[in-house]
Order: structure tokens, then sequence, then C-alpha cells
């Protein structure tokens, strides 16, 4: 199995594209595990999976493409609140007037 890295700075991403041979003779397949590993062995550290594939040769020559986000450098001066959401609708209290007046 091939495998391209591309590293994207500006947009804190890595793009893995993976090519199986198309040998059917030889068990050759990629997922997302396989991938990290890879990146791991190649001193690449990403956070999380953006776009993940699942190859295998079994039909011949394959190709697959796994996109990662990186650790990015910024920093946030303020933590964003959390959020909270309800369920229940806020009803408009009546008027404490009688139907008479």
């Amino acid at each position: 199995m091939n495998f391209k890295i591309t590293e994207n700075k500006k947009n804190h991403t890595v793009t893995v594209a993976a090519v199986a041979s198309g040998d059917i003779t030889k068990k050759d397949a990629a997922n997302t595990i396989k991938i990290k590993r890879y990146l791991e062995e190649n001193n690449i550290k990403v956070i999380h999976c953006i776009k993940e594939d699942y190859i295998n040769n079994r039909a011949g020559k394959v190709t697959g493409e796994w996109v990662f986000s990186t650790s990015s450098t910024k920093t946030v001066d303020k933590p964003s609140p959390p959020v909270v959401s309800s369920n229940r609708v806020e009803r408009t209290k009546k008027s404490s007037k009688s139907k008479d007046e």
C-alpha cells in the first residue's frame, strides 16, 4: 500500500491518500485506525478524523482519502459559554382581570 501525506498549515488539516495494490493475491486494506497508526509512526499529530474511508484490493487497484484536523496553535482568550437548550415553551401570563370588567 502506498501513502501520500499532504499537510495544509492554513486549514490545520492533514490529508492522506492511499492506494491499494492491484494484485488481488496479496490482501491489502486500509481503514482509519491503520491510517492513524501510520501518521503516528511518521510523527504527525492529529486530533480527529474529518473524512474517513475504507479501501481493499479485492476488486483490483483502488484509492482512498482521509482528512484529519491537526493541533492548532491558535489560543482562545475567553472560553465560549456553554450551550443551554430548553424544551420548555415560556407561556405568557393572562391578565388577572375577570371577564365581567
